[in-house]
């Protein structure tokens, strides 16, 4: 097991106005004053060995096969310290996260998003694998976010839905390698 700080503990920055052409909103963020904590689990089944799930997903890179909505996925370094650079698809912005913790044998990394076009002020997700009772795999993706209250509810749907996208995806491209 290996961890590291959360690196930058200034929270994200918020620029001028946030919009969404998928679900057709913009936000005007230069007043946002007070924010809100909010958690967003995402849980999925994959057809696919634990073992398999946790080798791709501990290499913290290939979102832009398996999300959608990603364009491209760089990453810099390697284990705890490593930083993944990925680009939203139509030109929706740049999202930077830092590798903060690691554990190979419970299978579960953290991460910190210190850029990003969304509309929140701090965001950690964790990623855990587990192995079910028919030796598939579980995938349990938590984040932890703020934003201002009256967009939390929007941020995590968006998340939901963008996260299950991309266990989706990264099933089938589990499922096509192996």
């Amino acid at each position: 097991m290996t961890e590291a700080g959360l690196g930058d503990p200034r929270p994200l920055e918020l620029r001028g106005t946030w919009c969404s052409e998928r679900i057709s909103v913009c936000l005007d963020l230069s007043g946002l004053t007070s924010t809100m904590e909010t958690k967003q689990a995402i849980v999925k089944k994959v057809n696919v060995h634990p073992d398999d799930a946790w080798a791709a997903i501990r290499q913290f890179g290939r979102l832009d096969v398996w999300f959608p909505s990603m364009s491209a996925c760089r990453i810099e370094g390697e284990g705890v310290g490593a930083v993944r650079h990925l680009t939203l698809d139509g030109g929706l912005g740049e999202i930077t996260d830092h590798l903060v913790f690691i554990d190979d044998e419970e299978r579960r990394l953290t991460y910190r998003r210190t850029e990003s076009p969304f509309p929140v002020t701090s965001y950690v997700g964790n990623v855990e694998v587990f192995k079910s009772f028919d030796s598939l795999t579980v995938v349990v993706w938590t984040v932890d976010f703020e934003s201002a209250p009256d967009v939390s509810e929007l941020v995590a749907e968006l998340l939901r839905d963008g996260i299950s996208a991309g266990l989706d995806g990264m099933e089938a491209d589990l499922a096509a390698v192996g």
